[in-house]
């Protein structure tokens, strides 16, 4: 069992939990519509409660009785998706109940972009759904991290779930035997003296990794599978991460991504400068993305039934500057953190070339975020119908 971790500092810096405030619970999520009636030479305005989805199919609720829907008849449906764009949705009533003024909508044909907005508007306000059941239901979600809170462990039920779900993603990527009898064995000493993050999807546990605080009379969790080298700075100056893992159910998406900016958060209110970690093959080149060094140590991890993995490494003010990573991940994954460290006095020294790297790339970071916003409207503007 793990020990109870300080998070008292964390919470003055308003890190104890991203975003401060939870996404969860929410209300059932409302959906505007305007419907095209035969009999009618304006469409009729519409409000529903999304109650859930199946394959093709919409569960709604009715909040307001403007007409009567018929039974296996098609109609022309203008969604809201956006503040001022309609989509357009074909449906067949599949089912109505007029007591409980619910009615299922069978979707005909839709742009993609209005099932991603369903997947995403399911998975934000309950967390029955995962991104895996409704991807089948061929409802994909969007963003997985905006849907989530990021915060450290702080409670034994919050640790007793991280365990199980280290035990229940190793397992399954084969890295170690099924122990679902005993999942404590992915608990261990190190534990102790780490700040464990995770992801919550309401109250499931989704994702974690632990920031390991090693003292100079303690040993890394690496070295129990090999000697880390002499070039390396002292142990009082190194983060290390280890214990990465995702539930199978929220993979191929944004989630790791969401897991590592708010540990980047962590690291930099930490004072150590250097952090170290390790990966397979198969996940070595998203470390590099984000500004980690791969050194030439490849071993065999003694914990994952002797995997190949690679020691990797990187200064955090190194990244944070920009000097390991690309205009683009720096604006997406590292701007905000930046803005954070210089406000809360965490930045080291700044060469001037650093000065000026950050300008280039706070503008180029505009750029992008126009592009992206650009892409966006004109992919809405194609698919869909401007109110009026």
């Amino acid at each position: 069992m793990a020990k109870k971790q300080d998070t008292s500092s964390l919470a003055c810096l308003g890190l104890y939990q991203w975003p401060p405030q939870s996404p969860q619970p929410k209300l059932t999520p409302k959906l505007d519509a305007k419907v095209d009636v035969c009999d009618s030479t304006e469409m009729i305005l519409c409000r529903f409660w999304l109650d859930r989805a199946s394959y093709n199919l919409l569960h709604l609720r009715t909040i307001e009785d403007s007409f009567t829907w018929d039974l296996g008849e098609i109609y022309n449906i203008q969604f809201l998706v956006q503040k001022g764009i309609w989509t357009k949705v074909t449906v067949r009533v599949a089912y109505t109940n007029k007591r409980t003024k619910r009615i299922g909508l069978r979707i005909l044909n839709c742009h993609g972009m209005f099932k991603h907005h369903i997947g995403q508007l399911l998975f934000e306000y309950n967390d029955r759904w995962t991104p895996k059941q409704l991807y089948k239901l061929q409802f994909p979600v969007s963003s997985i991290k905006d849907a989530v809170v990021f915060k450290t462990v702080s409670s034994s039920q919050e640790y007793d779930a991280v365990v199980n779900l280290r035990t229940k993603a190793y397992a399954l990527e084969g890295k170690i035997p099924n122990v679902d009898d005993q999942p404590q064995a992915m608990g261990d000493e190190f534990d102790e003296r780490s700040i464990i993050v995770i992801a919550k999807h309401g109250t499931r546990v989704v994702a974690s990794l632990r920031l390991i605080i090693t003292q100079a009379n303690e040993p890394f969790e690496h070295e129990h599978s090999l000697v880390i080298p002499r070039y390396f700075p002292k142990k009082q100056d190194i983060i290390e991460i280890t214990r990465v893992c995702t539930h199978p159910d929220y993979r191929a998406g944004d989630l790791l991504e969401g897991l590592f900016q708010y540990s980047s958060y962590l690291a930099m209110a930490h004072s150590r400068d250097w952090i170290i970690g390790s990966s397979t093959d198969q996940l070595l080149s998203l470390y590099e993305k984000l500004g980690f060094q791969t050194v030439p140590v490849f071993f065999e991890h003694r914990d994952f039934k002797g995997q190949k993995h690679t020691l990797f490494f990187a200064n955090k003010h190194d990244i944070i500057f920009g000097r390991q990573v690309n205009p683009v991940v720096w604006t997406l994954m590292y701007q905000e953190i930046y803005e954070f460290a210089k406000q809360m006095g965490f930045l080291g020294p700044a060469l001037p070339i650093d000065e000026l790297r950050i300008k280039v790339y706070q503008a180029v970071g505009k750029i992008v975020r126009w592009v992206r916003n650009q892409q966006k409207q004109r992919l809405m503007a194609k698919f869909s119908m401007n109110e009026g």
